[in-house]
């Protein structure tokens, strides 16, 4: 066994009190960040190497051994650390890592007379299905072990990719718009899974990613990382360690009120409205790096067998 450990230490959680999946989460979560000894180990990690045994947990905290194991494994069911295996002198040890990076619990959703007028369109596009493409280059992962670069955007190979990447440039999606047209919306929600794009693999690689509905700027997300510190829980086996593994799923909504990027408010000046979703026929999603942008790293673009997040580009639109 090898005595290199890897954490992931990139995490970030984004819970819905109105999402029924996520209540358990919640719940485990709140329980583990409840003790202060939990708390204590916690603080621990934050310092050196990120990275601790168990008996060097229960010895800085003046506790027993089994009371330091009690404590890991609550924190390790919701999934604040992670528990890894070093091989030693003396055999196995378990060595505990940070994982979660953040947290963040939406308290607020709608009453429920809203709810019950409200109605919801999703739609997914696979990450190969773009209608327009500005770079110099870009390489899409596909299911016959190959990895295809080109130049040329209309290449109908594209269309199969698990994953596609481009160290800088723009890219556009194109939805239905028909919903949106006819209709009231209310809300606009976008999810992805996107990271950083640096040979090979950079977890200290920073992209600016800015993010356009229907050619309106919304906000950019800065990127900290193209990630490859361990292997993304949806890669096929085939693909190689030494590449990039997983990203972040990024959530960007648009409602009556403003811009939130993953659960944050970005900005009151632009709302559902400023899109003029009633005079177009599709919804046109791009994303990519400015060329005034401080960090021009490309990105990765993840579909839903690759990376850790089981899903294609979403586009969901909330309408009465």
């Amino acid at each position: 066994m090898s005595n290199k450990v890897v954490v992931n230490d990139w995490r970030d959680n984004l819970f819905n009190l109105d999402n029924d999946d996520d209540l358990p989460k919640i719940c485990a979560t709140c329980k583990a960040l409840s003790n202060r000894v939990r708390l204590d180990i916690l603080r621990l990690l934050q310092n050196g190497s990120h990275l601790l045994t168990i008996s060097e947990i229960a010895q800085a905290l003046g506790i027993p051994k089994t009371t330091a194991i009690h404590h890991v494994e609550v924190l390790e069911q919701a999934e604040l650390v992670v528990v890894l295996y070093k091989s030693s002198s003396k055999g196995t040890v378990r060595v505990v890592g940070r994982n979660i990076k953040s947290t963040h619990i939406c308290h607020f959703y709608p009453d429920p007379v809203e709810q019950q007028n409200s109605k919801t369109f999703i739609q997914t596009h696979k990450v190969g299905h773009f209608s327009d493409i500005d770079c110099n280059t870009y390489a899409v992962v596909l299911d016959d072990h190959t990895i295809f670069e080109t130049t040329d955007r209309f290449d109908t190979k594209h269309f199969d990719a698990l994953l596609l990447y481009t160290e800088k440039g723009i890219i556009t999606y194109e939805f239905s718009g028909a919903v949106a047209k006819n209709h009231k919306v209310h809300k606009l929600s976008l999810s992805l899974e996107i990271c950083s794009e640096a040979p090979y693999f950079n977890n200290n690689y920073y992209s600016d990613i800015t993010f356009w509905i229907n050619g309106v700027e919304l906000c950019t997300y800065l990127s900290t990382g193209d990630y490859g510190d361990r292997r993304g829980r949806l890669n096929p086996e085939w693909w190689p360690n030494v590449n990039t593994q997983y990203g972040k799923l990024v959530s960007l909504v648009v409602n009556d009120n403003g811009v939130m990027l993953n659960g944050i408010e970005v900005t009151q000046k632009i709302n559902v409205n400023s899109l003029k979703l009633d005079k177009h026929d599709s919804i046109k999603v791009t994303f990519g790096n400015k060329s005034t942008s401080t960090h021009i790293g490309g990105m990765n673009i993840f579909g839903s067998r690759f990376g850790d997040y089981e899903q294609d580009i979403m586009l969901k639109i909330d309408y009465e």
